[in-house]
């Protein structure tokens, strides 16, 4: 069953030989080679999938039948190339094609070594497109196999470093909330162990499925082994930020902060950077250690100790129901039941003040788990 190449049949052999244009010539020895190294060779069938069928699909439906025939483009002109199974002379001249076009009965078609070449380097160069159509696939599962393993493989490091038990880094909970910061996990060094690895689990898999290599898995395998400059300075702006030591202004400006006043520009972010003012403000501090030592001081050591673990509160030995209310009714409330509840480590964030409030009475009054069991 041959290829007609502007009336001219042509089977596998003559197809290679083809003298009537180069690029044609060319673009089936191409693609013969490529189908013939990457399947035939190492025993695989070629399968082409359309992927808007359903197995068992008998009956055509619009978009099923495509045309035996395509229009190239050659350093000779314009050629007419057909795949037919035989051409009828017509009366006047000229031939009619059988088939005239490729009705796709079953959602899978199959081209083993020796079975239509023809036909199958039709449907890869002129259906498929080389695997660039939307409805006609050339499955290589093999490939897609390699690439399913070779992500498995570079997503070792995560699960031996996040949750196999013999894993250093679960022995070093400061060098994890630091690689935690460098993430851009928010408040890290005020969440617990568990919480740290799977917020940091998501981020990586995240930039993973966005490309981004400098927070993927390699970078993280890297960042466990030896922090670079480039971490540290990540990890510093983001600390910085949880612990309101740095404030971005509305005149471009990161501000150091003291209290609730700004005490000095760190540097300023030019409009073009602005949807990426921490990454920004992160590669200013590796080219500038003298700022990045003065941000580090502005921190100081009680950043560094609330950075692993926040400083026990203050607590009558008696908690009680109107203790709790009286702290609510002050006027830094809410603000100190928070603390208590993270004191105990639940997280106030999406909580109103009156569930917080809620929270800590049922603990601390009707539970009473602060108190230690008697012997």
């Amino acid at each position: 069953m041959p290829i007609y190449i502007d009336n001219e049949q042509c089977n596998l052999h003559s197809l290679q030989l083809y003298t009537g244009t180069e690029i044609v010539r060319l673009k089936f020895q191409k693609a013969y080679k490529h189908l013939k190294e990457n399947f035939w060779d190492q025993n695989l069938p070629v399968r082409f999938r359309h992927s808007k069928m359903r197995y068992g699909d008998k009956k055509g439906r619009i978009g099923e039948s495509y045309e035996f025939s395509t229009i190239e483009q050659t350093e000779q002109g314009t050629i007419v190339i057909r795949y037919a199974d035989n051409a009828v002379p017509k009366q006047g001249g000229g031939f009619t094609y059988r088939p005239p076009n490729l009705d796709w009965e079953t959602r899978d078609m199959t081209f083993a070594l020796g079975s239509n070449i023809e036909k199958c380097l039709f449907i890869y160069l002129y259906v498929c497109r080389e695997g660039k159509s939307e409805d006609i696939k050339l499955l290589d599962e093999e490939n897609e196999a390699r690439v399913e393993r070779d992500n498995y493989a570079k997503a070792s490091g995560l699960m031996y470093f996040l949750f196999n038990e013999s894993s250093p880094l679960l022995k070093d909970e400061a060098k994890l909330s630091k690689i935690c910061y460098a993430w851009g996990i928010h408040g890290a060094g005020f969440l617990g162990m568990n919480k740290k690895i799977i917020a940091l689990k998501t981020a990586i898999e995240v930039a993973e499925k966005n490309k981004d290599k400098s927070r993927g898995y390699a970078a993280f395998d890297e960042a466990v082994m030896g922090f670079s400059r480039t971490m540290e300075c990540r990890a510093l702006v983001q600390r910085a930020h949880d612990f309101h030591k740095i404030k971005y202004n509305d005149k471009g400006y990161f501000a150091y902060m003291q209290g609730k006043e700004e005490v000095a520009t760190l540097c300023k972010v030019p409009p073009v950077q602005n949807m990426r003012k921490i990454e920004f403000l992160a590669d200013y501090l590796e080219k500038n250690p003298d700022k990045f030592d003065e941000l580090s001081d502005s921190i100081g050591e009680e950043g560094m100790a609330r950075t692993n673990e926040r400083k026990p509160l203050n607590l009558p030995e008696e908690i009680t129901r109107e203790y709790l209310e009286n702290l609510s009714n002050g006027p830094n409330g809410f603000n100190e039941l928070k603390k208590m509840l993270t004191n105990i480590k639940s997280s106030w964030k999406g909580k109103s003040k009156e569930e917080v409030l809620s929270e800590l009475i049922t603990y601390y009054v009707l539970e009473k788990k602060h108190l230690k069991p008697q012997v």
